[in-house]
């Protein structure tokens, strides 16, 4: 992914896409992920929503 992105016709269509380009190490991604998947379900929990 690092790649791809550090080449510079990829980089000028991503960013033309309105696209955030800061990689970030698999660790702290799935750190984050982690983290965010905690912090959305006890905001799901707390609201009471369901799934039909």
């Amino acid at each position: 992914m690092h790649k791809m992105i550090a080449k510079p016709d990829v980089r000028e269509k991503l960013i033309a896409q309105s696209l955030d380009l800061h990689p970030v190490p698999p660790a702290k991604l799935s750190g984050l992920l982690k983290d965010e998947l905690a912090k959305w379900a006890k905001i799901v929990k707390a609201s009471g929503a369901q799934l039909d």
